[in-house]
């Protein structure tokens, strides 16, 4: 049975970033990340279970992110989120877990 997402499941602050890909004065590229917008989430590790069933498409991933769907921001794979001193990056296409458009989960790795 699929979960069921609410609002009040929602409760760590993180912080979306989007890469941004600039020109140097040499013409090298710099690849920077800007902050996009300030959410609420439920981060959860995953457990063994899923990292192993996880781990024959992408297997580094380490942490389930739900968030709010919001039509103006859509994270995409090598986005990166930020929370409490942690940074994690989106490893696979989101998901709208209820296909809705009410909740998009995110798969993440640690580190980046």
């Amino acid at each position: 049975m699929a979960m069921r997402y609410s609002a009040g499941m929602l409760r760590q602050s993180i912080e979306l970033h989007k890469p941004v890909e600039s020109r140097d004065s040499i013409g090298g590229a710099d690849l920077t990340y800007k902050p996009v917008a300030r959410v609420y989430a439920s981060v959860k590790p995953m457990t063994a279970r899923e990292v192993l069933s996880a781990d024959q498409q992408h297997p580094e991933i380490t942490h389930r992110v739900v968030i709010r769907y919001l039509p103006n921001v859509q994270p995409e794979i090598n986005w990166r989120l930020s929370f409490e001193g942690r940074t994690l990056e989106v490893a696979a296409p989101p998901i709208d877990v209820d296909n809705r458009r009410r909740f998009v989960q995110l798969l993440c790795r640690e580190g980046g």
